[in-house]
């Protein structure tokens, strides 16, 4: 539905359909006419999460901690964060998309696929691969370098092939002529200009034949021709999964067309648009020049040495087998949503944080994603949610990595329930890590309660950290009971993270957990 309508900021000024909006913040929406009840109830139903019923025709217009183009009664706004732009929070995605797909997940029980019907299973696939898809070929650039690299170099292969040619056509002969003609016999007048009249061939089979006031020659000559092709298996199987890709476009457009006719999500013209943009890079693909001559894929690529060493071929090879998962993102469909639909950056940067310190429990212990095992409560599945335990085992002891775990009130928790973003469980002591979207360079005063609560009231916490997003210089800053130690074991602090680099501070800080190693002076803000 589309209802006329004007939006204001917070000081009263119009905005049009050009205007930028901003995370974070709170506009003003009045409609020019006096709404229905079903047209309050459509707005409720597709627009709840942005829009808040203030008075009469008015609403509040509410931008979280979400960035790119909302799409609102016909109109168009661009949404921009005043932390971070789109490109930085594509690249935040992207670190957590590749680290979500190394867990060992999996999407079903059992019992729970019994129940599933094949379109809705089918449906979660062609979601995430289309994830995928999007991924590979939009925010990464290693997928087109890898083809780019093909279209300069295709795989081909030489051919040769016996052919029968009428002699007026040809200028040349090839020894099996003579074999041809022995087996058939039959030959034909040519003209006395024509270039095989003055051979040795041509001139005996006048004489043989006594017709020497005629040029005789066979009347078919059989030639061998070599030539150069690109309808290899390799090129067919890449044809065949450009296609693979489309169909999966093809998928998502009806998706879109179904959601967007039944309810207005943030994002979903986004989406839209960047469906298009595949779709076109897949046709721009399929129509190089020597694509034409691939014939289709028969479903044999036996032991190819092309797809599994080659250089741009190998890369579409391990894309295919990747591909071929489906389900591969560790998430439940609506949480799922809340990250790619939405760009939910705070959720986003949760799961960055969760990753960040997995990483440096890896790199600390010498331990691999493969040592992993993933646990959780969930009555269908295995996923990454509230509540989800990922254990290593070292030293023979378990090390537990808690990602929302509930520290319930009277059991693990002194005073109330509490939960905390990440729990680190090693040698009988917890070590808490929240993650704090917010652009600041030091330890903000609320987050410095939250963590002092967690210290004190969660049973056997021996750290409690903020993690805070860093822009430039990061930072590091802990408040402790015991003063003797440069930086100590026992307190509560923040530290500051950088999306695409390295994070120092806290493999330290990791490594001062697990081993109890000094952190060092160069570790102090």
């Amino acid at each position: 539905m589309k209802f006329p309508y004007q939006l204001y900021d917070q000081d009263g000024k119009k905005f049009n359909e050009q205007s930028i909006l901003y995370d974070q913040s709170s506009y003003v929406l009045e409609f020019a006419v006096k709404l229905s009840n079903e047209e309050k109830e459509y707005i409720k139903r597709n627009y709840s999460s942005i829009l808040r019923h203030y008075h009469g025709s008015m609403y509040a217009l509410e931008i979280k901690n979400q960035i790119g183009r909302l799409s609102l009664f016909g109109r168009s706004y661009e949404i921009q964060s005043r932390k971070w732009n789109e490109e930085k929070v594509n690249e935040l995605w992207q670190e957590i998309s590749r680290e979500a797909a190394t867990l060992p997940f999996h999407a079903f029980s059992v019992s729970r696929r019994e129940y599933e019907s094949s379109f809705e299973e089918q449906q979660k696939v062609h979601y995430h691969q289309w994830i995928f898809i999007r991924d590979e070929l939009l925010y990464r650039s290693d997928l087109q370098t890898a083809w780019q690299t093909i279209v300069r170099d295709p795989n081909t292969i030489l051919l040769q092939e016996d052919q029968t040619e009428d002699p007026s056509f040809i200028s040349r002969i090839h020894e099996r002529s003579w074999q041809h003609l022995i087996e058939h016999g039959e030959v034909t007048r040519i003209s006395e200009n024509h270039p095989l009249a003055r051979t040795d061939l041509a001139r005996q089979l006048s004489r043989q034949m006594k017709k020497e006031e005629d040029v005789l020659f066979p009347n078919q000559i059989r030639e061998s021709i070599k030539y150069i092709t690109h309808d290899t298996r390799e090129n067919r199987f890449l044809k065949y999964v450009l296609l693979e890709c489309k169909r999966v476009t093809d998928w998502m457009e009806t998706y879109l067309s179904r959601e967007m006719s039944r309810r207005s999500i943030h994002l979903l013209d986004e989406w839209w648009r960047d469906n298009v943009r595949i779709r076109q890079l897949i046709q721009q693909m399929m129509t190089v020049h020597w694509m034409d001559e691939v014939g289709e894929y028969q479903g044999f690529l036996g032991n190819s040495t092309v797809m599994q060493q080659r250089q741009g071929y190998r890369q579409w090879f391990s894309f295919y087998q990747e591909l071929l998962q489906g389900i591969r993102y560790p998430w439940e469909r609506q949480e799922l949503g809340k990250l790619v639909e939405s760009k939910t950056i705070d959720k986003m940067y949760e799961y960055w944080c969760l990753f960040q310190v997995l990483q440096a429990v890896e790199k600390s212990t010498g331990l691999n994603r493969q040592n992993i095992t993933l646990k959780t409560n969930a009555e269908f599945g295995v996923y990454l949610g509230e509540g989800t335990c990922l254990e290593y085992r070292w030293k023979n002891q378990p090390l537990r990595i808690y990602y929302n775990k509930t520290f319930r009130k009277g059991f693990e928790s002194y005073s109330i329930e509490l939960r905390p973003d990440i729990s680190l469980y090693w040698k009988g002591a917890w070590h808490h890590f929240d993650a704090k979207y917010k652009q600041t360079d030091h330890f903000v005063k609320e987050d410095v309660h939250t963590m002092h609560v967690y210290k004190d009231a969660i049973r056997g916490t021996v750290t409690s950290v903020a993690l805070y997003p860093a822009c430039g210089t990061k930072t590091m800053e802990f408040f402790s009971e015991k003063r003797d130690l440069q930086i100590p074991i026992q307190g509560v602090g923040s530290m500051h993270l950088m999306v695409g680099e390295e994070n120092h501070f806290l493999f330290r800080w990791i490594q001062l957990i697990l081993h109890e190693v000094p952190f060092g002076k160069e570790g102090n803000k």
